[in-house]
């Protein structure tokens, strides 16, 4: 499943950039954090050991480092776990029920998806509610004093990014 999807994102990405070189284009995969240095080498028609060498000589190990330690992106991948879990566990039911099979999904698998359903859902339904209250008070202002409501969008937009990741700090 993972190497179909590398493939497709590999072809988009070949299409999107015709006139980009396969260095170019390894970067960009390998900075996803979602393929290992052999499967870009061998999409891109590469040595592993030229692979390897662009990751150290260019620093790329760094740059990726940097880029998946953001807020941002631990949230992106954290939900990219739960999609993909819970793709795995409709398949798995979905194989079962067309094989005439009825068997329960195993603890494990339960255990997972609950432990990581407890730690994104608090912060999520945090943030909604943030979301509706600022809304209401927009559309509240909206109604005495259009040009300050439209002065405050930006302040709340602000507002709600800082709320986003002080609720993500404290939950991941």
């Amino acid at each position: 499943m993972l190497f179909l999807r590398f493939e497709s994102e590999a072809c988009i990405l070949a299409e999107k950039k015709a006139t980009m070189t396969a260095k170019e284009a390894a970067k960009i995969l390998y900075m996803t954090g979602d393929f290992s240095q052999k499967q870009i080498a061998e999409t891109f028609d590469v040595s592993e050991a030229t692979m390897s060498s662009w990751v150290k000589k260019l620093g790329w190990e760094d740059e990726r480092m940097q880029k998946l330690s953001t807020e941002r992106e631990i949230e992106r991948r954290a939900k990219k776990a739960i999609n993909y879990t819970l793709q795995c566990v409709e398949t798995e039911i979905d194989n079962n029920i067309s094989e005439g099979k009825f068997k329960p999904i195993d603890s494990k698998t339960i255990d997972s998806l609950s432990k990581i359903l407890k730690a994104v859902k608090p912060a999520e339904v945090k943030l909604v509610q943030v979301i509706d209250l600022c809304s209401e008070l927009v559309t509240y202002i909206q109604q005495n004093d259009l040009e300050l409501a439209k002065q405050l969008l930006s302040k709340i937009d602000g507002f709600i990014n800082y709320k986003r990741v002080k609720l993500q700090s404290n939950t991941l």
